[in-house]
């Protein structure tokens, strides 16, 4: 998703628009959530302190919320979310601070995927964009605790 959508979704005609298939998006939606919340679960479990532990464990708990709510969004569409039972594999940086930063990227591309959906289904389904707007101001937020867990990890990771 990106400009090129954006830019596409201008000059589809009304019926295109309102052909455009959510499900299979919404579903990634889902599944990169699930993925998330394991994974934010999975670095609580090496956290250096308990704050990190706590801050972590409260993320991973937030983001089943989002799972869930994209859960009722792809039922409300007349589709099945299905299970995730595998998580990814960990994420690939050596050290705690760099899984937070890894993370923070992560929270940072949700965001901009599911505002690039809301964009492109505006005028079709303007509920389930407002749904996708809520759940990016939610990512933000997680975007702010991870920045805060970053900082206390390293005072001057964020300079």
């Amino acid at each position: 998703m990106g400009v090129l959508n954006r830019i596409k979704g201008l000059f589809l005609s009304e019926e295109e628009r309102d052909a455009h298939d959510l499900k299979p998006q919404v579903r990634r939606f889902y599944v990169d959530a699930m993925h998330r919340a394991a994974q934010l679960r999975a670095q609580a479990g090496t956290a250096p302190h308990a704050a990190g532990r706590d801050g972590l464990r409260q993320l991973a708990e937030s983001e089943d919320e989002v799972a869930r709510r994209l859960g009722k969004i792809i039922h409300d569409l007349g589709s099945f979310a299905g299970d995730v039972t595998r998580a990814p594999e960990p994420i690939g940086a050596l050290n705690y601070w760099g899984r937070l930063a890894q993370a923070l990227e992560a929270h940072k591309a949700a965001i901009k995927d599911l505002l690039d959906e809301a964009t492109l289904i505006t005028d079709s389904h303007p509920q389930l964009a407002d749904e996708l707007r809520a759940l990016a101001r939610i990512e933000d937020g997680h975007g702010a605790r991870l920045r805060a867990l970053i900082a206390k990890s390293d005072p001057q990771a964020l300079d």
